[in-house]
């Protein structure tokens, strides 16, 4: 199905053999290649949970192209209907595409080649198949599921258009039948997407009105690809088609996007789509502290996503009992920039900790901090006399005040916020979203009422069941409970080998102490 034609008909069946072209064409021939992905594909079903019915076949096609092993096609897009509330189609955006166009460039510009109408992402069959599956949904929602990014996205800096042709936009004719299928026959069109290693959220714009959105797309970030990740920062170089901030600038229909390594969590009502950006500082070594770096809602029958408030975020911690530490307060979501402000943090439980200082970050020109004198709050006021708080774009934080604190006793409490006044640098005091902190004082304890104690004043709890001595319940205790929070936000309690992290090495040493 080509550009003119009805949405749900077509009358080309040009595209719907499988894709030829090697992945590395000077170092494999065609048949090379077509004997490598029909090892790919037996091996894929024999160890993957497919049903008999999903097994290789050999296409009409292909009759002559390998006589040792004809079965080297597997048709994997399908469709999940959840009653009225979802229906799934899951594609197939790499078995029947053409090639990709202009050498396969991340920022191409004036690439004529993508905008052919012979070109496909999908072949006509799957084509055809998601268009009828579009036309005939009776679901609230209807999701694509899919490898490769389908929003534009434009990745040169500057007034040039750049696109990467392995994703839709190099295969412009199949994303514009989809986008009007999408128009036309869906309620509520969302895009689930991988394979970028990054998380994105992209309004899904019209093909025939770049200003009016008609879906949402959430694109997940990989669990462990790129290491640790990072959040994409403005690149400095001389290529200007890369990843970065300039991403979100350059285009309005992309508003979020974070590095970080992770998963996205969705949850779907007849009212609202939502989607949890969950990211990590790090990956390489264990207990990391998840947190979600940012929240989308689509409501159903207005398409496109929500705007952000707004937000202001308190850090969290872990400080020892009797020892200092610090938080910090950040700002997020200010698209217009940040005048000034006059906020207040709280201690849930001021039992266990106390507030001790505070510092307004050097960006502001002129502020004013006054702590309560329990240390149970502090109010923070400041003012951006230089407009050195800009827009920030994507989700991204800007550090507002550094909060110093003291450990009173062992357990936790809530840094809540509230805002008295937020004001920015277009002269509005807009509705300001706030995100409690969790400050941990302790360690807390383990398991039981007990918190543990250090028998021997090194700064470590060998006696992680708080009995008030060492003994090898402590060691179980430390091994049944070495993932939970109270043992992985107190590394430096538990870190028995002293190797600056928590690892089954920390048990075995408890251990040796006991014997």
């Amino acid at each position: 199905m080509r550009r003119g034609s009805s949405p749900a008909t077509t009358t080309k069946s040009t595209t719907t053999g499988l894709a030829t072209p090697p992945q590395d064409p000077d170092e494999q021939t065609v048949r090379e290649f077509l004997i490598r992905r029909a090892a790919a594909f037996k091996a894929y079903y024999e160890h993957m949970p497919f049903r008999g019915s999903k097994q290789p076949t050999a296409p009409e096609e292909k009759p002559d192209v390998l006589q040792t092993n004809r079965k080297i096609d597997q048709r994997i897009y399908r469709n999940y209907t959840f009653g009225d509330l979802v229906e799934f189609n899951v594609l197939d955006t790499r078995e029947y595409r053409s090639d990709q166009a202009c050498n396969d460039g991340f920022a191409v510009t004036e690439c004529k080649e993508r905008f052919a109408e012979d070109r496909t992402i999908l072949g006509d069959a799957q084509e055809q198949w998601l268009v009828d599956n579009l036309s005939s949904s009776e679901a609230t929602w209807d999701v694509l599921a899919n490898q490769v990014p389908f929003a534009k996205m434009d990745f040169r800096r500057g007034t040039e258009d750049g696109f990467r042709m392995d994703q839709w936009d190099g295969y412009a004719a199949d994303q514009t039948t989809v986008k009007d299928a999408f128009q036309t026959h869906a309620e509520n069109p969302i895009v689930v997407t991988g394979d970028f290693h990054s998380h994105w959220a992209n309004e899904i714009r019209s093909a025939s009105d770049a200003s009016k959105p008609i879906g949402a797309e959430f694109v997940g970030t990989s669990i462990s690809s790129f290491g640790n990740g990072s959040e994409l920062d403005d690149f400095n170089g001389d290529n200007p088609g890369v990843l970065g901030k300039h991403v979100i600038r350059e285009n309005d229909n992309v508003v979020y996007n974070s590095a970080r390594r992770g998963y996205t969590r969705c949850t779907v009502t007849p009212e609202t789509w939502t989607t949890e950006f969950q990211v990590l500082p790090y990956v390489t070594s264990p207990g990391a502290p998840q947190r979600t770096d940012a929240t989308f809602e689509v409501e159903a029958g207005t398409p496109g996503l929500q705007p952000q408030s707004p937000t202001l975020v308190a850090g969290s911690a872990a400080v020892g009992y009797g020892k200092s530490g610090s938080i910090d307060l950040r700002g997020r979501w200010l698209s217009e920039g940040l005048a000034g402000g006059n906020v207040t943090l709280s201690l849930s439980n001021p039992e266990v900790a106390s507030i001790t200082g505070a510092t307004v970050d050097d960006a502001f020109g002129i502020a004013e901090t006054s702590v309560a004198n329990d240390g149970s709050s502090v109010t923070i006021r400041f003012a951006d006399l230089d407009k050195n708080a800009q827009a920030v774009v994507g989700g991204d934080d800007i550090p507002l005040a550094s909060v110093d604190l003291r450990g009173a006793d062992t357990g936790t409490t809530d840094v809540e916020l509230s805002v008295s006044r937020l004001s920015d640098d277009a002269g509005n005091n807009p509705d300001t979203d706030t995100e409690p902190g969790v400050l941990v004082i302790g360690p807390p304890p383990v398991t039981g009422a007990n918190a543990p104690t250090d028998p021997d004043g090194d700064a470590l709890y060998e006696d992680v069941n708080g009995n008030g001595r060492l003994d090898y319940d402590d060691i179980q205790t430390l091994f049944d409970n070495f993932e939970s929070d109270s043992v992985r936000m107190n590394k430096s309690a538990y870190d028995f080998n002293e190797n600056g992290r928590l690892d089954f090495d920390d048990i075995v040493d408890l251990f040796a102490e006991v014997n």
